[in-house]
């Protein structure tokens, strides 16, 4: 009298591989006009050292100097969080990709979604380390010279994506010290010494940066092209796409 409910069956996600030769090129214009406000950064803290010393020395300084001091920094300041609002966004959406294209290839021995990638960089404590996890398992896993046979966990890792992200995680942390002494400066009767490790511990923090965004740009670069030639060397000389060859190793249901 009733029909028996057929048990639904769990379809699982079909990606496309998608390209990221464009968006790691964005990438690379976003870091380069990274590095450059890091060096003016730099040139505004600098410019700071000197004038603590100059009051320190007796020197006679006006007001309207330390004001434009300042005024340039903010100025600068602004304009990299832009910038490092956009190129973050751009990287993670960089990243996602190249973590989706897995997916979209099949590649053997991967597990996870593609967007663990992407909370591997918002979850505390986690964003310490799995993000450079993930990385080098993708790099692992597109190495074109390793044996298809055997798990790619055994093929080397990138030392570039190791220094990159020893950087990153460094210059992360001189920024906090360098913020810790920017809000102690903010009180009232503030000593030079105070405003001088302000200047000292940001112009370190944005050193480590510009370390970071040219590894950066380097990781991008090399994981971009090693990702597209493995790519290319299984499924292109098939003529077929990932996700056309997917499709065809698949058993076919039954018309029935």
């Amino acid at each position: 009298m009733f029909k028996k409910k057929e048990p639904k069956v769990a379809v699982e996600k079909v990606y496309t591989y998608a390209p990221t030769g464009k968006l790691a090129k964005i990438l690379k214009y976003l870091l380069t006009a990274s590095i450059v406000l890091s060096v003016l950064s730099i040139a505004a803290n600098l410019w700071g050292i000197s004038f603590i010393n100059q009051i320190s020395s007796g020197a006679s300084i006006t007001q309207e100097q330390g004001d434009i001091i300042d005024g340039f920094a903010a100025l600068v300041a602004i304009i990299a969080l832009v910038v490092h609002i956009v190129t973050g966004i751009c990287f993670l959406r960089w990243f996602y990709l190249l973590r989706r294209n897995m997916s979209a290839m099949k590649v053997q021995f991967f597990e996870g979604h593609p967007l663990d990638v992407v909370g591997a960089f918002i979850i505390p404590i986690v964003n310490l380390y799995q993000p450079l996890v993930h990385a080098q398992d993708i790099w692992r896993a597109t190495d074109s010279n390793f044996p298809s046979d055997r798990h790619w966990a055994g093929a080397p890792s990138s030392p570039v994506i190791k220094f990159w992200w020893f950087f990153f995680v460094c210059q992360n942390i001189a920024h906090q010290v360098s913020g810790f002494y920017a809000s102690i400066s903010m009180k009232k009767n503030v000593r030079l010494v105070e405003l001088l490790n302000v200047y000292t511990y940001s112009a370190i923090a944005e050193v480590l940066s510009i370390v970071a965004a040219v590894l950066a740009i380097k990781v991008v670069v090399a994981m971009t092209e090693r990702q597209e030639k493995f790519h290319s060397l299984r499924f292109e000389h098939t003529g077929q796409t990932s996700t056309e060859q997917q499709s065809v190793l698949e058993p076919k249901a039954d018309a029935s």
